[in-house]
């Protein structure tokens, strides 16, 4: 789980008290699909969503998040929900908590000399295991930076709230129809190459329709 900020350029936007636009989503690992989004308009500490957040955890899934989410009142609520969660907390929190509740396990990267702290209520997993999944959150990374990159997220086309909600549906349904379609083996498996793959053969078709009579070709009885 993570968010990324879009800046609001537009003095439409300003004018309505905007200027950005918060976009949290998270990545079912397993599948490798995204999960429901919450779009905020304005400030907002990542950790105040947590009712959101733990509608976007699958049942008996476990929501690894950064420090964005850092706080005990987040970690309490989650924990109350029965919500697995974790959390890489910052190294100046204090760690007097309620250990009935959560755990925290400490790691170090001797390579880059960091020291981490990762809270969770997860109990059935080792330090080695939960530092381990921590590692996994950096797909959500690889994800904001797919879209933002490639199907220019950061370029919002419209002018109003309602349009920027729907741009950023979009990119995301573009984003699971990459993920779901298959290409020639000859052009790559990844991401990227699907969506290369798709340019090329836009731009040696001349129109969407004519595109779509090679992909279903009953379409044309």
């Amino acid at each position: 789980m993570d968010s990324t900020i879009v800046t609001l350029t537009s003095k439409l936007f300003w004018l309505q008290g905007y200027h950005q636009v918060k976009l949290l989503n998270g990545i079912n690992l397993e599948q490798g699909y995204s999960s429901e989004c919450l779009i905020h308009f304005g400030q907002g500490h990542d950790a105040k969503f947590a009712d959101s957040i733990s509608t976007m955890i699958p049942e008996n899934g476990i929501g690894i998040m950064d420090r964005g989410f850092a706080s005990w009142e987040f970690l309490d609520q989650m924990s109350l929900t029965q919500t697995k969660f974790v959390v890489r907390i910052k190294n100046n929190m204090k760690t007097e908590l309620d250990h009935d509740r959560y755990r925290v396990v400490w790691f170090c990267d001797l390579e880059s000399r960091s020291e981490f702290r990762l809270a969770t209520n997860v109990n059935e997993m080792s330090d080695e295991e939960i530092s381990d999944t921590y590692r996994h959150r950096w797909q959500i990374e690889v994800l904001w930076k797919f879209l933002k990159m490639h199907l220019k997220l950061d370029r919002l086309i419209t002018k109003n709230v309602n349009g920027v909600s729907i741009q950023i549906y979009m990119l995301l349904i573009t984003y699971l129809i990459l993920l779901l379609i298959e290409i020639p083996a000859f052009y790559g498996s990844e991401l990227l190459d699907k969506f290369r793959y798709l340019q090329l053969e836009l731009s040696r078709r001349c129109s969407m329709v004519h595109w779509s009579y090679d992909l279903l070709p009953e379409t044309l009885v």
